[in-house]
């Protein structure tokens, strides 16, 4: 199972895009802007707090604070059939949310290794503002 989820987890990300990892595809910033420009239905979830996705956040995301006690629930509730591309500011609060989405059975995982930071750095556009902010 865990073979067969892996093989199609790189089959979707494309052998030119990320580094797969226990069943996620990690990519970089670049990687990820690849990525949403090729795959419009990837949904970006940003696990940052309120006040940081509204400092700036990649845009179209969806905003689900992790430290929320019901950011399971809230996570639970979105519609992830097109894959997901999570980041939080530097990658250990998405790193952390790995296992939920695993746990979630979502089947199309990629990781924003650096988090904003990376994308920031990368010279990469944010928006700012909470429209999309859930909690």
């Amino acid at each position: 199972m865990i073979a067969a989820l892996s093989a199609a987890l790189f089959l979707v990300a494309g052998p030119e895009i990320g580094q797969l990892r226990d069943g996620v595809v990690h990519v970089t910033a670049e990687e990820a802007a690849e990525l949403l420009e090729a795959n419009p239905e990837v949904t970006v979830l940003d696990v940052r707090t309120r006040s940081e996705y509204d400092d700036g956040h990649i845009e179209g995301a969806v905003q689900v604070n992790y430290f929320s006690p019901n950011f399971r629930a809230q996570v639970a509730e979105l519609d992830l059939s097109g894959g997901v591309l999570v980041h939080c500011k530097s990658g250990r609060r998405s790193s952390r949310a790995l296992r939920i989405l695993k746990d979630l059975e979502v089947e199309t995982i990629y990781h924003l290794d650096g988090g904003i930071l990376a994308w920031r750095k990368a010279g990469l556009a944010t928006v700012r503002g909470n429209e999309e902010a859930t909690e």
